[in-house]
């Protein structure tokens, strides 16, 4: 069998998060997330939690993940529509949203089984609480948890 060359570290990462996922749910609790580039650093272990629950809901059903990652695009999209109408326009907000929806950088983030899926999402969603952290204290469990799961 040939070799699928730079998707090799690409197509190990989704079977790994999905193993550890599978793993979870059998009882076998990790405290240790992703490898990142750096030797002996490593991310959380929200990502492999998130996989877990969404393995639960589905019955192990892959479109289960496929559409928790969607579903985190999509409230992606509504968030920069929310943000750039906040800040500017609601003309702003409209094309902001439209190019993350159609920008090949992004879709190539929704289309793998990634880590760095929900990144965006959770971006969105601490600048937004921070936005309304005057309205109420509420917001800082949000701001400490996308916080947490950025960091």
């Amino acid at each position: 069998m040939g070799s699928f060359g730079c998707y090799d570290a690409l197509f190990y990462d989704q079977a790994r998060d999905a193993l550890k996922a599978v793993a979870i749910l059998q009882g076998r609790f990790v405290l240790v997330g992703p490898t990142t580039d750096v030797p002996g650093l490593f991310m959380g272990p929200f990502w492999f939690y998130l996989l877990a629950i969404a393995n639960l809901i589905s019955r192990n059903n892959p479109l289960g993940v496929a559409f928790l990652i969607s579903f985190f695009d999509l409230a992606t999209i509504y968030f920069l529509y929310v943000l750039g109408k906040k800040f500017f326009s609601t003309k702003t907000g409209l094309i902001t949203a439209t190019i993350w929806a159609i920008a090949p950088f992004a879709i190539s983030y929704v289309t793998f089984l990634s880590n760095a899926s929900t990144t965006a999402f959770l971006v969105c969603l601490l600048v937004l609480s921070l936005m309304n952290l005057e309205k109420s204290e509420n917001y800082l469990i949000i701001i400490a948890g996308a916080s947490g799961i950025i960091f």
